[in-house]
């Protein structure tokens, strides 16, 4: 986190993913207004930003605040290139409680999968199928009606999943990411074709395969996976 200093405001700004939540993460990715996206990025009002009182000296302190952005972002992208945002979280913990992640989706109840089917099915009609289909903007939705029903013990009450959404937003963007990859990829035969889903199932195997080999003789490297469910948002 770095503390930064524009006029009389001293702001924090997340170089981190796991300093970013996924609230603020999909806030940033629908914003293209650089002034909103630092706010967003240090959890401020924009009109505290253009309240400061003009001098040469707070332009270069804003323009310096700009630039530390790509620190930022570079570090969002090199995450959603890495393996670890597609290993799903066995446990994660939510407002201090910790709640067990459901691994097998067919035995989960049948409401909260109909309406994650319905969520996907409504993004395909906005931006068709294939390897360009991107859900990110829903990861918030397929988790809370998910999680819903093991993080409160009750029955799955749709209207009061949607409700949840806003605790789901408050989550390190770390922890939301790889869960909802998990689900989104669950459902992946609904928005890839038949030939990309085995594709994609293939290099998923290969790199479990790759995982368990780098986990027992500790080299450092990477394998690279195609994944068609995120983005970084992109501070231009």
């Amino acid at each position: 986190m770095f503390e930064i200093k524009i006029a009389s405001l001293t702001l924090n700004m997340p170089d981190q993913p796991n300093e970013l939540t996924l609230g603020q993460f999909l806030k940033l990715r629908e914003e293209k207004d650089i002034i909103t996206q630092l706010a967003i990025l240090c959890s401020v009002d924009k009109d505290d930003l253009l309240n400061i009182k003009y001098s040469p000296k707070a332009e270069k302190q804003l323009q310096d605040a700009i630039k530390l952005t790509e620190i930022l972002n570079d570090n969002i992208r090199d995450y959603f290139n890495s393996d670890a945002c597609i290993v799903p979280p066995v446990t994660i913990a939510i407002m201090d409680k910790v709640v067990r992640v459901p691994q097998d989706l067919e035995k989960e109840p049948f409401w909260p999968s109909r309406k994650v089917k319905e969520v996907i099915q409504e993004k395909i009609q906005e931006t068709g199928t294939g390897v360009a289909f991107d859900p990110t903007d829903k990861a918030a939705d397929v988790i809370a009606h998910y999680l819903y029903v093991p993080f409160t013990g009750k029955p799955y009450n749709e209207y009061q999943a949607e409700e949840f959404k806003e605790v789901i937003h408050g989550l390190p963007l770390t922890d939301a990411i790889p869960l909802a990859n998990f689900f989104f990829l669950k459902w992946k035969s609904l928005y890839l074709t038949r030939f990309s889903c085995f594709l994609t199932g293939l290099r998923m195997w290969r790199k479990k395969l790759v995982s368990k080999y780098l986990r027992s003789t500790k080299m450092l490297t990477s394998w690279s996976l195609f994944l068609m469910v995120t983005s970084y948002y992109g501070i231009q």
